[in-house]
This record gives C-alpha cells, structure tokens and sequence, in this order.
C-alpha cells in the first residue's frame, strides 16, 4: 500500500514500514526502512533535539529549516552561524568552538 502523509502523528509514523521522504522541489532525500531513517540522518550529522518527534524532525530536515551539524576531525564545530545544541538536555552554547 502506498501512501502520501503529511506530518503525521507520532503514532501513525510508527506504524510505517518504509519510507520516502521528499523535500524541497520534490527531490527524494531518504527511501528506506522507516526504522533506520533517525541512525541515517544522525550518521549525516543532523542533531535531533531531545523531545522532539521524529516525524517533526524529518519535517524540518526535508524541508531545509534544520542542516547538518559538521564536526571536523578536532572535534571543531564547522557552521558559519552561531550553533546551540541541547546536550543531556541543557542548552550549550558553542559559539567560542566556531571553526571558519
């Protein structure tokens, strides 16, 4: 059976199999088993903040609103903008990490 949902509720996410998730103009960026797709955007460095559903984050993922956090091999924080992460549920300001 196939499907189109538009930001489903938490419950009715979990009960897909697969998944494709399209973004910006259509293009496709993820098709594949709906259990893998938080290890797959999280291997890409995208940050899901605690709380936050998962449909909510491919939400803000496909749609561009959230991009991937990029770490080099110094463990410096590559973004050009100020970036917050939520580590064990406090807010860490990394700011004075920024590599340009």
């Amino acid at each position: 059976m196939c499907a189109v949902v538009h930001q489903p509720r938490k419950q009715i996410f979990e009960m897909f199999d697969s998944l494709i998730l399209l973004g910006i103009g259509g293009n496709m960026v993820y098709h594949g088993p709906a259990s893998t797709v938080k290890d797959y955007f999280t291997d890409l460095g995208y940050v899901k903040k605690k709380g936050e559903t998962l449909s909510d984050w491919m939400v803000d993922i496909s749609s561009g609103e959230l991009g991937p956090v990029l770490r080099s091999a110094n463990g410096l924080i590559s973004d050009e903008a100020r970036i917050e992460e939520e580590v064990m549920g406090e807010k860490l300001s990394i700011a004075g990490k920024i590599q340009r």
